[in-house]
């Protein structure tokens, strides 16, 4: 889990920069785009992992007998 935070740390910083570039008129907006899809796979992964993380802990909680009570 920690690694895909850091991996979308990151992807969010590269998409700023890569804004920052193009509102210089350093780069195309091609490179925005580019960052801005990374950052949003990186999100997706981040979500998804969180997902799988949540789910194995109630796979766990009913493993070891808890449960609901209707």
């Amino acid at each position: 889990m920690l690694a895909r935070e850091s991996q979308r740390i990151a992807a969010a910083s590269a998409a700023m920069l890569s804004r920052a570039r193009y509102d210089g008129g350093v780069t195309s907006y091609l490179e925005v785009l580019e960052s801005e899809r990374s950052l949003f796979r990186a999100e997706l992964l981040a979500s998804s992992t969180r997902r799988q993380q949540l789910v194995a802990y109630v796979t766990l909680y009913k493993a070891l007998g808890g449960g609901w009570n209707p």
